[in-house]
Protein backbone atom coordinates (compact mmCIF):
# COMPACT_ATOMS: atom_id res chain seq x y z
CA UNK A 1 0.00 0.00 0.00
CA UNK A 2 1.57 3.04 -0.97
CA UNK A 3 1.68 6.06 0.98
CA UNK A 4 -0.87 8.57 -1.33
CA UNK A 5 -3.60 5.77 -0.46
CA UNK A 6 -3.06 6.01 3.30
CA UNK A 7 -3.10 9.59 3.17
CA UNK A 8 -6.55 9.39 1.15
CA UNK A 9 -8.48 7.23 4.02
CA UNK A 10 -11.28 9.08 6.25
CA UNK A 11 -8.82 9.89 9.23
CA UNK A 12 -6.39 11.79 6.48
CA UNK A 13 -9.22 13.24 4.79
CA UNK A 14 -10.48 14.58 8.51
CA UNK A 15 -7.23 16.02 8.77
CA UNK A 16 -6.85 17.83 5.73
CA UNK A 17 -10.34 19.09 6.50
CA UNK A 18 -9.41 20.44 9.82
CA UNK A 19 -5.47 22.12 8.65
CA UNK A 20 -8.00 24.04 5.59
CA UNK A 21 -10.15 25.50 8.47
CA UNK A 22 -7.39 26.09 10.98
CA UNK A 23 -5.16 27.67 8.69
CA UNK A 24 -7.12 31.11 8.64
CA UNK A 25 -7.67 31.48 12.33
CA UNK A 26 -6.42 34.66 13.54
CA UNK A 27 -4.08 33.66 16.42
CA UNK A 28 -3.97 37.01 17.66
CA UNK A 29 -7.01 36.90 18.90
CA UNK A 30 -7.64 34.46 22.01
CA UNK A 31 -10.66 32.28 21.53
CA UNK A 32 -12.11 32.92 24.99
CA UNK A 33 -11.92 36.95 24.56
CA UNK A 34 -13.08 37.24 20.82
CA UNK A 35 -13.86 33.82 19.90
CA UNK A 36 -15.43 36.24 16.51
CA UNK A 37 -12.03 37.48 15.90
CA UNK A 38 -10.31 34.34 16.10
CA UNK A 39 -12.32 32.29 13.86
CA UNK A 40 -13.80 34.93 11.17
CA UNK A 41 -10.91 37.90 11.09
CA UNK A 42 -8.86 36.19 8.73
CA UNK A 43 -11.37 33.72 6.91
CA UNK A 44 -11.58 36.89 3.97
CA UNK A 45 -8.30 37.15 3.34
CA UNK A 46 -7.55 33.35 2.67
CA UNK A 47 -10.77 32.39 1.78
CA UNK A 48 -11.87 35.03 -0.92
CA UNK A 49 -15.22 34.52 -2.79
CA UNK A 50 -14.25 33.56 -6.10
CA UNK A 51 -15.41 35.56 -9.48
CA UNK A 52 -17.85 32.92 -10.73
CA UNK A 53 -19.89 32.69 -7.27
CA UNK A 54 -22.15 35.55 -4.84
CA UNK A 55 -20.59 33.80 -1.88
CA UNK A 56 -18.50 31.04 0.00
CA UNK A 57 -19.19 28.87 2.45
CA UNK A 58 -16.75 26.44 4.50
CA UNK A 59 -18.64 23.35 3.09
CA UNK A 60 -18.73 24.88 -0.63
CA UNK A 61 -14.63 25.21 0.22
CA UNK A 62 -14.46 21.33 1.44
CA UNK A 63 -16.90 20.27 -1.31
CA UNK A 64 -14.57 21.79 -4.56
CA UNK A 65 -11.44 20.68 -2.34
CA UNK A 66 -12.68 17.18 -2.53
CA UNK A 67 -14.17 17.06 -6.01
CA UNK A 68 -10.91 18.31 -7.09
CA UNK A 69 -8.81 15.85 -5.17
CA UNK A 70 -11.23 12.79 -7.04
CA UNK A 71 -10.74 14.29 -10.36
CA UNK A 72 -6.98 13.43 -10.33
CA UNK A 73 -7.48 9.52 -9.26
CA UNK A 74 -7.98 7.04 -11.35
CA UNK A 75 -11.43 5.12 -11.08
CA UNK A 76 -9.29 1.85 -9.51
CA UNK A 77 -7.62 3.97 -7.17
CA UNK A 78 -11.28 5.58 -5.76
CA UNK A 79 -12.60 2.29 -5.94
CA UNK A 80 -9.85 1.24 -3.87
CA UNK A 81 -10.27 3.59 -1.33
CA UNK A 82 -14.10 2.84 -0.73
CA UNK A 83 -13.28 -0.69 -0.48
CA UNK A 84 -10.37 -0.41 2.04
CA UNK A 85 -12.63 2.15 3.98
CA UNK A 86 -15.34 -0.58 3.98
CA UNK A 87 -13.58 -3.41 5.29
CA UNK A 88 -11.88 -1.48 8.05
CA UNK A 89 -15.36 -0.54 8.85
CA UNK A 90 -16.85 -3.94 9.39
CA UNK A 91 -13.58 -5.37 10.77
CA UNK A 92 -14.23 -2.95 13.45
CA UNK A 93 -17.31 -3.67 14.07
CA UNK A 94 -17.02 -7.45 13.88
CA UNK A 95 -14.15 -6.97 16.56
CA UNK A 96 -16.23 -4.86 18.93
CA UNK A 97 -18.92 -7.53 18.89
CA UNK A 98 -16.50 -9.95 20.02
Amino acid sequence: MSAAFLIETPCGAILRAAKYITASLNKDYKPCDSFYDHVCSNWMFYHPIPDDKSSASVLEGLDDKLTEDLKGKPPFDLFEILFSDTLTHHVQLWSSEG
